[in-house]
């Protein structure tokens, strides 16, 4: 079900998510000091 999944990829998503942020934010700073 959908919990099931919910509590099994719960940590990966988060550890995925906080990941994909980083990044994100990393991209972000490069381009405002690109400017």
């Amino acid at each position: 079900t959908y919990e099931q999944f919910m509590m099994l990829g719960d940590a990966e998503l988060s550890r995925r998510f906080s990941m994909q942020d980083e990044a994100e934010q990393k991209a972000k700073i490069d381009r405002e000091q690109a400017k």
